[in-house]
């Protein structure tokens, strides 16, 4: 048990000390599954971390990840709440607040959706929006949509069942390398088509998860973004239309490479509730928080 509880300090204090150095600016990729059950995972997990920091660099500045700006009096407003989930899964004891912040427990993520249920939210999918953007299709009055990034394999165990009990929908994000690779932590093909087939919503999150305004060719970011709806499309057996950045992070080369691709819509993490088509390819995607008051004043933004 002693040489149990050093392994954790140890690998503890490790993630505090890159935590640090990155300005406490670290990514879900990394950290969704950093803190897991058993020793074998506490290493995998940190070993995961360390390389795709390596591979990247430091995490962008908030500067770096683009702007918008679209209120409530911008031309053809719509108040649309995004919420951007990632690990779902029990909290561990000993974990930071930067971990902490890029995982949500399954109970508080079920308090949410009843939050929602008994508030008269409706849960959509972007292809919605798709469709009132050019069709004007109308949406329902306080439509609401719940995303999942990266195609972690919890996402799958634990909120895919919860958004059936509840007879809701989500967006799941996937990043195809790690389950082409057949990667721990993350789903297998099989239970992507399965959301799909359920009647979840599946979109693109590019092949490896790079910061997208890094890559300096066209033809390298038609590998990432194009590449990876093209995997997907054929697992799935139709056509992808949404995409998210990794990172949050475009410019506009970047968001020319996803019109390119053939999306019709793409999500950033910019914090805030109101978009319009303008910004169709920047859409609003607000990171959840373990708690539930953040949930609903997102929820009751003017």
């Amino acid at each position: 048990m002693q040489r149990l509880s050093f392994v954790f300090l140890f690998v503890g204090i490790l993630l505090g000390g890159f935590a640090a150095s990155q300005i406490l600016h670290f990514h879900p990729l990394a950290l969704a599954s950093v803190i897991t059950s058993t020793q074998e995972d506490y290493v995998e997990s940190d070993a995961l971390l360390r390389e795709h920091f390596r591979e990247q660099g430091s995490f962008p500045k908030k500067e770096e990840r683009g702007n918008r700006s679209v209120t409530a009096t911008s031309t053809g407003a719509i108040k649309i709440p995004v919420m951007v989930y990632h690990s779902v899964r029990a909290h561990v004891s000993g974990e930071s607040a930067i971990q902490d912040q890029y995982d949500i427990t399954p109970e508080l993520l079920e308090s949410e959706l009843v939050y929602l249920k008994e508030h008269g939210y409706t849960t959509i999918q972007f292809a919605q929006v798709i469709g009132y953007f050019d069709h004007d299709t109308p949406l329902p009055e306080k439509p609401v949509i719940l995303s999942f990034d990266d195609g972690w394999e919890n996402q799958y165990t634990h909120a895919f069942p919860l958004l059936k009990k509840y007879g809701m929908t989500g967006t799941f994000f996937i990043y195809t390398n790690p389950i082409d690779h057949q990667k721990k932590h993350w789903m297998t093909w099989k239970q992507v088509v399965a959301l799909d087939q359920a009647g979840m919503e599946v979109a693109g999150h590019s092949r490896t998860h790079p910061m997208l305004t890094k890559i300096t060719t066209d033809q390298g970011l038609d590998k990432e973004i194009l590449g990876s709806k093209q995997i997907l499309e054929q697992h799935l057996g139709h056509t992808i239309t949404v995409f998210a950045y990794p990172f949050g992070m475009r410019d506009a080369r970047v968001i020319t490479a996803v019109k390119r691709a053939g999306y019709l819509l793409a999500r950033t993490t910019h914090a805030g509730v109101w978009n319009n088509e303008e910004y169709r390819y920047e859409f609003t995607g607000q990171l959840s928080t373990d708690n539930i008051a953040d949930f609903e004043r997102l929820l009751k933004l003017k």
